[in-house]
């Protein structure tokens, strides 16, 4: 361990850092940093060297986010996502993630899919130019992550707290939100059978949800004084369209399973 003098970014207090570590923990504030930016800061106002590199640069700022982001610190993820997007406009990750984040950091009642998805969008647009097929694809499942994890809070609360009917009507519409928002995401995926069968997968779990019943206070309580408990099940009408999905989608699976296991012919016989 090779320690150096540096300056935390955060709190400007002068601390030691291993110079051959990527990150480390500020003593004082106890916030990341950026071993890099630390030892250049130091050399800035300390020192009195002048870096050629922009300080607070791009790269620094992304592993830094992307730091916060891997565990699941998003509030602090945001922040730095946000000051990279105004750095560089055109950073799709980083426009990308700074949705995911919003959405991740929303809890109930405020369950939000809106910020994920926006963010997708506009991800989508910088690398459409740049017909990055691969990072489309991987932002596809990052976004679709988020939205399945929406999701399942969703039918979490449910299946643990109680709800009224007001509200029931509401995060039902955001279940449906959910399976539309990933049909959308679906359709941008280019030419991959495995990240078909993910999100097929992801879709048909949030479909089960959808048609699950749900129970709920109706308002109204009993003898003894306890709130009265219902369930709601969904019109034939919307329980068929989901019945529908879920064989164009099942569909769909068994067919890319069977053009991956081909069955001998013998067996076809």
């Amino acid at each position: 361990m090779k320690l150096v003098a540096a300056k935390c970014p955060n709190c400007g207090a002068q601390i030691d850092v291993d110079k051959d570590s990527d990150s480390t923990k500020c003593e004082f504030c106890k916030s990341k940093i950026i071993v890099e930016d630390a030892i250049a800061k130091y050399k800035i106002e300390i020192s009195g060297e002048v870096s050629i590199k922009n300080l607070p640069q791009v790269e620094n700022l992304m592993k830094l986010a992307d730091m916060h982001y891997q565990d699941r610190e998003y509030d602090e993820a945001y922040n730095q996502y946000s000051r990279i997007c105004e750095l560089d406009p055109e950073n799709y990750c980083a426009i990308l993630r700074k949705g995911l984040c919003k959405t991740l950091l929303m809890e109930y009642p405020n369950f939000d899919i809106i910020s994920a998805v926006n963010a997708m969008k506009n991800a989508y647009k910088i690398l459409s130019k740049e017909k990055s097929k691969d990072r489309i694809n991987s932002s596809i499942l990052e976004c679709n992550y988020v939205i399945a994890t929406v999701a399942a809070k969703i039918m979490n609360q449910f299946q643990t707290g109680l709800v009224n009917a007001d509200r029931m009507m509401q995060m039902i519409a955001q279940l449906r939100a959910c399976a539309n928002n990933q049909e959308f995401l679906y359709s941008l995926i280019f030419d991959n059978e495995n990240i078909e069968l993910v999100m097929i997968n992801s879709m048909l779990q949030t479909v089960k949800y959808i048609k699950e019943d749900k129970k709920y206070a109706t308002g109204a309580t009993n003898n003894y004084g306890k709130p009265v408990i219902s369930y709601y099940r969904l019109p034939r009408n919307v329980k068929k369209e989901y019945q529908e999905f879920e064989s164009k989608y099942n569909a769909r699976r068994n067919y890319i399973m069977a053009q991956k296991n081909p069955q001998p012919e013998e067996e076809k016989k």
